[in-house]
């Protein structure tokens, strides 16, 4: 207490301040947590799903079809053209083509984000309940857990290749089929798939090269073939469709003359 009866501060008051700060703070070392989290998810396991979902032909075949589902058959084509030409310029810009450079940049993510868990010992990565950080980190992780229906590359995330990531996803889809459960729907629930697991050791990297390398020349070589086409297609596409309106008016006419 001081002189003045006004400013006098209790010690449950002091107390109450000093847990004040010390919430401050773990609330300040949870969204730096988070932040830096999130910067990894992008940085490391953004470039595999996309390489994965979006660079073999006959996988990007399934993707385009997914992405442009419900829309014109046109529209579908182009649009889902479109979307993979973005998705192939962004990973060669940012000098990720190669897989088994982004597999290792993948590996470094995924061992940062174990590590993370194991230190903290808990369900999620900013304590005992799911935040927004785990909601970003399980929608990367998820599609993960399971290889594309056409590719011949296993999945990334295994039980054996990386065990705490997997208990981790599945832990938040426990938490996911909690919040939407229903009587009698206990198959609809959300679960990771666990597919067959990769080898045991570090050649991780070098397990997953070995049935992606032989198809990557090819794969390249046949997009851009395709980008050649398209973008004649591109070019012809006005005269296409200016002819098709000087026959449908010249039509027109003629039925109007008879």
């Amino acid at each position: 207490p001081t002189d003045s009866p006004g400013a006098t501060l209790t010690l449950n008051q002091a107390l109450n301040l000093r847990s004040e700060a010390a919430g401050f703070r773990a609330d300040e070392a949870r969204f730096h947590d988070s932040v830096s989290i999130g910067s990894l998810v992008e940085l490391t396991l953004r470039p595999l799903l996309l390489y994965f979902w979006w660079v073999d032909d006959k996988v990007a075949a399934d993707s385009q079809q997914a992405h442009t589902r419900g829309l014109p058959w046109v529209q579908s084509q182009l649009l889902g053209k479109k979307h993979r030409e973005r998705v192939m310029h962004r990973l060669e810009a940012n000098q990720q083509q190669d897989w088994k450079h982004v597999l290792s940049k993948a590996e470094q993510g995924l061992s940062a984000l174990t590590e993370k868990l194991v230190s903290s010992d808990t369900d999620f990565f900013c304590g005992e309940a799911p935040t927004a950080v785990d909601a970003k980190v399980v929608a990367h992780l998820l599609l993960l857990t399971q290889a594309p229906p056409r590719s011949l590359t296993p999945p990334p995330l295994t039980q054996h290749s990386w065990p705490r990531l997997f208990r981790y996803v599945e832990r938040c889809c426990e938490v996911l089929a909690e919040m939407e459960h229903k009587p009698g729907d206990e198959e609809q629930f959300l679960r990771p798939v666990q597919c067959v697991a990769a080898t045991t050791s570090s050649a991780w990297v070098t397990q997953m090269c070995s049935t992606q390398q032989s198809g990557d020349q090819d794969t390249r070589t046949g997009y851009q073939k395709r980008m050649e086409w398209f973008d004649a297609s591109k070019m012809l596409a006005p005269f296409v469709v200016a002819g098709a309106a000087f026959f449908g008016f010249m039509l027109l006419r003629k039925v109007r003359h008879n």
